[in-house]
């Protein structure tokens, strides 16, 4: 190097590790000149919050709310971001819908942006998909969610089919209680309770409301009132905002013709006519007395100055006449437990 002259060296810093750093520089010639070198190595370092990145419980095919991943800086240098700035291993279900975080954007030390994602489920169960954020360095974060099924209401009513047997007509069977119960997830709107023949199969205490909340129940209760001897058939009808209605309830009954009671006994001793010239005299005539179990009784029916016919009567049916005129003399025997009354028709 000639006598005043000069000459440059260039040091390029590049420390490994973070923190103050320094060397030694030595000029080697006739003389030596030696300089120390000094720096300090800076590196960023990241912190993603938070972590996970959780959305809850979210119901199938719907978008919750969105939520930030924040992206902090911390350390002592800063982080330049990459071209595409992230990754997304599950974009399909954790859709990035935002954030201040950009393509080959900087993060000064002791900075931070964010990405926005929102969670859209696409099936039951437990979901997840992991964010990582390149650049200078990369960091990671994990991201949750559970997928729920939609919430609805679901019908359970019971029974579903039912027969009164036989009723006789004017008479109504005993009511049958039916319960109504949302088995859903969703409150259950309930827009009528109606049967198709109010009239012989009315619906009475009817304890539904308007609204059925999930796991609830209610009842009504429907009965049995035919007019015709006939076979009978009706249907309940529940109509709902769940997917099954309208819900129905079959019912059915036989109409019966009821049993004709016998007309009443006739009185122990009738008189008909005019024709009777004097009032006749009837003696032992109705089972005024209880026989003997298992024992005979014998009763003796007489008429005097009896004229034209005389019927006799045993428990209302004929059981003898004759036209004569004078005195008539009937003895009867009857058994105790088998007939109820004795009667005498005369004319």
């Amino acid at each position: 190097m000639a006598v005043s002259g000069s000459c440059t060296v260039k040091v390029t810093f590049t420390p490994s590790p973070t923190g103050s750093r320094s060397a030694t520089l030595t000029i080697l010639g006739t003389v030596s000149a030696v300089d120390t070198l000094t720096g300090v190595g800076t590196a960023p370092v990241l912190s993603l919050t938070p972590n996970p990145l959780a959305f809850g419980n979210q119901t199938i095919s719907t978008t919750s709310a969105p939520l930030a991943i924040t992206t902090s800086n911390t350390g002592t240098g800063p982080e330049v971001l990459a071209t595409p700035h992230y990754t997304n291993s599950n974009p399909t279900e954790f859709l990035r819908t935002g954030g201040s975080c950009a393509d080959a954007a900087s993060i000064p030390a002791g900075s931070n942006c964010t990405d926005i994602f929102s969670f859209k489920p696409s099936a039951i169960g437990a979901r997840s998909g992991t964010f990582t954020i390149r650049g200078t360095i990369n960091g990671t974060d994990s991201m949750t969610g559970t997928g729920t099924a939609v919430a609805i209401p679901v019908v359970q009513l019971g029974p579903r089919t039912v027969n009164f047997g036989t009723v006789n007509t004017g008479n109504s069977s005993l009511p049958l209680t039916f319960t109504l119960q949302n088995t859903g997830t969703a409150t259950l709107n309930i827009t009528s309770i109606s049967s198709s023949d109010t009239i012989q199969f009315p619906i009475s205490a009817q304890l539904c409301g308007a609204t059925l909340a999930p796991s609830a129940t209610c009842t009504f209760a429907d009965s049995c009132s035919p007019l015709t001897a006939t076979s009978l058939n009706a249907i309940i009808t529940v109509s709902t905002n769940a997917s099954s209605s309208p819900d129905l309830i079959t019912l059915a009954c036989t109409g019966a013709t009821p049993p004709v009671n016998p007309p009443p006994a006739p009185a122990p001793v009738i008189f008909i006519g005019s024709t009777l010239p004097a009032q006749p005299i009837v003696s032992n005539v109705g089972l005024t007395a209880p026989c003997p179990m298992n024992n005979r009784c014998t009763y003796v029916m007489s008429c005097t100055q009896c004229s034209a016919l005389t019927q006799l009567y045993i428990d209302n049916v004929l059981t003898a006449q004759n036209y004569f005129n004078g005195t008539m003399t009937y003895t009867i025997k009857l058994v105790a437990g088998t007939h109820s009354y004795l009667a005498v028709n005369l004319q």
